[in-house]
């Protein structure tokens, strides 16, 4: 779960250090004065770490508002390659995605039980999309459809050593 809201006058923002989610919803505050926002949607003045959370958000932000597009993806296909990653290996599962047009690509690794496709091969021409934790995608689709985008954008940004997914919609941005 996403554990730390806060408002900066502009977006509302939620994060548990390894996820991201920004929604175009003012809740108070301003740049200078960032608000906490609690899981109840009360504000209270933020503690002093925040600001360095937030400026670290920000330019996360504006890497992935500037990552090139690959098109839409279907939420409720993401949500069922984590289901199904789960279903099939258990927890602590990772799953590889590549894309190509409107079609997704899962590919799931377990020593012990082997490996798992779903699409079929990823054709060489295919964007890897990276690989993420299965309940980190099935949150990222879960949020979209909740949010109200059935089909949202996706881009890949890189962070670090690895890269992030980018989900897009209307008034929101999801970074896993």
């Amino acid at each position: 779960a996403l554990q730390q809201a806060w408002s900066d006058g502009e977006r509302l923002y939620a994060s548990d250090g390894r996820r991201l989610l920004a929604v175009d919803t003012p809740m108070g505050g301003s740049k200078d004065a960032l608000l906490a926002v609690s899981s109840e949607g009360k504000t209270a003045p933020a503690d002093e770490k925040l600001p360095t959370a937030h400026e670290r958000t920000v330019a996360i932000l504006e890497a992935a508002d500037k990552a090139t597009s690959l098109g839409p993806v279907s939420a409720e296909e993401l949500f069922r390659i984590a289901n199904r990653a789960k279903a099939m290996l258990g927890e602590n599962t990772t799953v590889s995605l590549w894309k190509k047009g409107n079609k997704l690509y899962a590919q799931y690794k377990e020593a012990e039980i082997g490996e798992f496709q779903q699409g079929g091969k990823p054709p060489k021409d295919a964007a890897y999309l990276g690989a993420y934790d299965y309940n980190y995608l099935r949150d990222a689709a879960s949020t979209a459809r909740r949010l109200g985008t059935e089909n949202p954008d996706v881009a890949v940004v890189p962070i670090g050593d690895g890269t992030a997914l980018v989900l897009r919609g209307d008034k929101w941005r999801s970074v896993t």
